[in-house]
């Protein structure tokens, strides 16, 4: 099969679209992409994720297949003017309409299309996103462990809060927790904020200072081996503030038991694989915490988690691509 993607593929403005063409090469060689806006008219599929699909791919007949994968404009209108969003909302509309297929990230933007675009969830298909979290070969050895714990002064035991040490991560929850689980110690890894400073402050008002460890300078390397280093790792975004499954995806892979807030978003990639808690609440976190004591129950959490982190493998996405791409027909779309 012939495949067109977005011209802009090749380009860092198209990063979906450019890690897709790498993937199809690889583990799809029988198909043949092409990133060329000239010579996508005559291709049996045309994959898009920018708004609008090329008019040629109207004219031509040809397989139309979007990712939606921002839908900013809906979520925040406060950052758009009231003319762009317009605009955008028109354009994605559009598009989606006339797409034989139409590929969300999640399940929470597919019910979002339907709901507020009014489009056919029949037509709205939900693949794990590209770069949830790259392969990683790799395995950190005894040694390299060794080397980032005393690098950072780091207990034998702990959890980890990755990630800039922001309000909206409610990283005082956890520090809160600490207080009544008398064994345990946090790490908190990210950028250095002014919030961070608070955190430290509130940390040694508390007596909790010789508890807790506040990383700002790391490595992607050092912050894998963290991640498989520590007793858990604790993401407890609010309900609807932005964030990345990347941190539960990758902790997966390394089969280090996760604590997340009980958010959609999070569910659907963890499934059964973790634990769950209210963002914000101290008493969760501490049964949480508490909870992760029975070995046995640890070792369920992983088996699963290693069972959830298969279906973020690329092969598994690309194979999952190629079951949608071999689905549809060239029939009337919605208009």
């Amino acid at each position: 099969m012939k495949i067109g993607l977005d011209p802009a593929s090749a380009t860092p403005s198209a990063p979906y679209a450019r890690r897709l063409a790498e993937l199809l090469a690889k583990y799809a060689p029988q198909h043949r992409c092409v990133t060329d806006a000239r010579r996508c008219a005559d291709a049996d599929l045309y994959h898009g994720s920018s708004l609008p699909l090329p008019l040629a791919t109207h004219l031509h007949g040809i397989l139309r297949v979007v990712t939606v994968a921002d839908l900013d404009f809906l979520r925040r209108p406060h950052r758009y003017s009231l003319l762009e969003r317009l605009v955008l909302l028109r354009l994605c509309r559009f598009s989606c309409r006339r797409a034989h297929c139409i590929i969300t990230l999640d399940r929470a933007a597919k019910e979002e299309l339907a709901r507020r675009l009014g489009i056919d969830t029949r037509k709205i298909r939900v693949v794990p996103p590209l770069a949830a979290c790259p392969p990683d070969k790799t395995r950190c050895t005894d040694a390299e462990c060794e080397h980032v714990r005393r690098k950072f002064g780091l207990p034998r035991r702990f959890v980890l809060a990755d990630g800039v040490c922001s309000p909206h991560l409610n990283p005082l929850a956890l520090i809160d927790a600490l207080i009544e689980t008398d064994a345990a110690h946090a790490v908190f890894c990210g950028r250095h904020t002014p919030y961070a400073d608070f955190l430290l402050g509130y940390a040694r008002a508390a007596g909790l200072a010789a508890r807790t460890v506040f990383i700002y300078e790391s490595t992607p390397g050092e912050r894998r081996t963290l991640l498989r280093m520590a007793d858990a790792l604790v993401c407890t975004p609010d309900t609807h503030a932005e964030a990345s499954i990347r941190p539960a995806v990758e902790a997966m892979r390394a089969g280090t038991p996760l604590i997340l807030s009980d958010r959609l978003d999070f569910r659907e990639a963890a499934a059964e694989a973790a634990l769950y808690v209210t963002p914000g609440s101290v008493d969760d976190l501490v049964r949480a915490l508490r909870t992760l004591r029975d070995g046995a129950l640890r070792e369920r959490l992983v088996r699963r988690e290693r069972e959830r982190a298969a279906l973020f493998d690329e092969e598994h996405i690309v194979r999952r691509l190629n079951e949608i791409y071999a689905s549809l027909r060239p029939v009337p779309t919605d208009v």
